[in-house]
């Protein structure tokens, strides 16, 4: 598929041929893939990193670094859960160069990510408290909540971008909807 057919076509093209193209130098393929998957990325990122700047770092970084390995992208998985995975890797560096603890603030990161249905349906101060409650419970259980809402991901792909068992990240989110109850509940009573 020449490149002006895939830009055409970019909603019907499937990853996997976009990284096909790119693989053989289309240019216009990958920046299909950087579209589609920017957003997603960008709102993965600021989960582990907590810092909006440092977030677009570890993308920029991400994208990169796929671009330069797309020949050992082996499809198995998926193109988002193997891009994420990478992004996951660059927040993690981002960290060690940093020295910082995951347990930062989200305080700029939250408010630039697409509510999901079920927060669009909260007023905004329900939302707000929401999002402090998140900033409250430990990283492993906030990422996967962010992951499955918002973010609107699968089991299967939170495991396989997380590379834990699928049993984990349903026991991940069941323990982090119980710590988000639990904290709203508790706020609840200090009124």
């Amino acid at each position: 598929m020449t490149s002006m057919a895939l830009t055409q076509a970019a909603g019907h093209v499937s990853d996997d041929k976009l990284v096909v193209a790119a693989r053989a130098g289309d240019r216009n393929a990958y920046s299909l893939l950087i579209e589609r998957y920017r957003d997603l990325a960008s709102s993965f990122a600021i989960s582990h990193v907590h810092s909006k700047d440092e977030a677009e770092d570890a993308v920029q970084e991400a994208f990169v670094k796929a671009y330069l390995n797309l020949n050992s992208y082996r499809g198995t998985s998926g193109f988002s859960a193997w891009l994420l995975r990478i992004v996951r890797n660059c927040c993690i560096d981002s960290l060690r160069r940093t020295h910082r603890h995951p347990t930062e603030t989200l305080d700029a990161a939250l408010p630039i990510m697409e509510p999901g249905p079920e927060a669009q349906s909260l007023g905004r101060a329900e939302h707000d408290e929401v999002d402090a409650v998140l900033k409250m419970i430990p990283s492993k259980y906030r990422t996967v909540l962010i992951m499955h809402y918002p973010l609107s991901r699968s089991n299967k792909e939170i495991a396989d971008v997380l590379e834990i068992p699928v049993s984990t990240v349903i026991g991940r989110i069941s323990v982090g909807l119980k710590l988000v109850r639990k904290h709203l509940a508790d706020r609840e009573l200090l009124k």
